[in-house]
């Protein structure tokens, strides 16, 4: 939910400072098919198109770590992209907190309850033991938890819409995020790419300005 508001927030913003959406044409993320690909494997395990198999049963907190360290290259080398430096801090202190539980995002039973998330995730963790499960990538945790100040440690209390529980890195990414959105729609063409209409300068048309 965070980084869904922080996502509506930024383009109110980037629309009411005279931005535009046109200028994530020209954006040249590198190593972009990666990305997309760490993606839509972790969709494919955390839901029935793969996460009832017995492969991802074993397998699947490393294929998720995995996908986790392949999406943090990408960011690594993306960053000239406004706010992608704070992007991938939000991700990489995700990434440590979920490799130190073993491919899990552990969170606290009470900011579980605030939440009315206890059931779900206690829920998945007995479907497990009876072999009767969907992987997911949430734990309750216990005295065994490493770093748990970094998981999923921040309740966004039942009644409100989308109620779960956030973490630290999920903050840091939102805002990450909503830097990005305002400063790619105000960023200017890199040298080589066409200029628009609304940039005040046709494309194709040389630049006269002394």
């Amino acid at each position: 939910m965070v980084l869904l508001l922080a996502i509506a927030i930024s383009l109110l913003i980037g629309f009411l400072s005279g931005g535009t959406l046109k200028n994530v044409s020209g954006l040249r993320i590198r190593y972009l098919a990666l990305l997309i690909a760490a993606l839509l494997v972790q969709v494919a395990i955390f839901s029935s198109i793969l996460g009832t198999r017995d492969f991802v049963y074993d397998y699947g907190p490393y294929i998720y770590i995995g996908t986790l360290a392949a999406s943090l290259f990408v960011m690594l080398m993306n960053m000239q992209i406004p706010g992608m430096p704070v992007i991938a801090l939000g991700a990489f202190l995700n990434a440590v907190v979920i490799t130190a539980n073993g491919g899990y995002m552990p969170s606290p039973e009470s900011a579980l309850i605030e939440a009315d998330r206890l059931q779900h995730v206690q829920v998945d963790e007995q479907k497990k033991a009876d072999n009767e499960w969907v992987h997911s990538n949430s734990t309750v945790a216990d005295e065994d938890t490493r770093l748990r100040f970094l998981g999923d440690v921040i309740p966004i209390p039942d009644g409100v819409p989308l109620a779960n529980v956030i973490s630290i890195g999920d903050i840091v990414l939102a805002i990450g995020a909503g830097i990005a959105i305002v400063g790619v729609m105000h960023r200017r063409p890199e040298e080589g790419e066409p200029v628009s209409e609304s940039a005040g300068q046709p494309v194709g048309e040389p630049d006269s300005s002394p």
